[in-house]
């Protein structure tokens, strides 16, 4: 009896030591956690605070904006903030946001193309993030001038996609009635959004995947 209870004591041992083990390896100790916690912090109030202004861009887009129009044009807040955004967060976040915003419009407005304004918004976020590691990020030229920039790449692009399936349209009337007047009321619309999203990102930061492991 004695031998039987000397291996079952081992036994025990052995159990809750692979256990223990088996706590260190899978979940990490308290300190880990912690030091993940704080390091993810920073990205997921600024995955939020991105959502929060792509969302609310997206929202006046469809609601407010076709209401106000010069001609043909209407401003594209969408392009103000996706810029602002990349701006301030770089290619990786300007990207993401542009091709979420840019499919957003197109379930929801009877635009007729599904994924090609989501791919120029994607184009516009990744081109624009490239200019968040620039100290002139953090003025009010360099992304007023890449809203204007922005803008018209839009609407150039969505026209010449609207030409290449075969839609009558034409340059001059297009750039005059649509292009000029949409560039425009974006540009105005420039500023107050970018003040809006430096108040809730704060400073350029190039977000890059893999930033937790460093």
């Amino acid at each position: 009896v004695g031998e039987v209870g000397k291996v079952g004591r081992l036994w025990r041992i052995e159990e809750l030591a692979v256990i223990r083990d088996g706590e260190a390896g899978g979940f990490g100790d308290a300190f880990a956690w912690q030091n993940t916690l704080q390091r993810a912090a920073p990205l997921m109030l600024t995955a939020l605070c991105v959502a929060l202004l792509a969302a609310a861009a997206v929202i006046l887009q469809i609601t407010v904006m076709p209401g106000i129009t010069v001609a043909d044009g209407s401003p594209d807040i969408v392009i103000a903030a996706v810029v602002s955004i990349a701006v301030l967060r770089g290619s990786l976040v300007g990207a993401v946001t542009g091709f979420a915003c840019g499919f957003l419009v197109e379930l929801t407005t009877p635009v007729g193309t599904l994924g090609v304004m989501a791919l120029l918004y994607l184009a516009v976020g990744a081109w624009c993030g490239l200019f968040a590691d620039r100290p002139e990020a953090s003025t009010i030229g360099l992304p007023l001038g890449l809203i204007v920039a922005g803008a018209a790449f839009v609407q150039v692009g969505y026209a010449l996609f609207q030409w290449l399936l075969g839609t009558d349209v034409t340059a001059s009337v297009i750039a005059m009635r649509i292009v000029v007047p949409t560039v425009a009321l974006s540009a105005l619309l420039g500023p107050p959004v970018l003040l809006v999203a430096r108040r809730l990102l704060g400073a350029p930061i190039d977000v890059e995947p893999g930033m937790l492991d460093e």
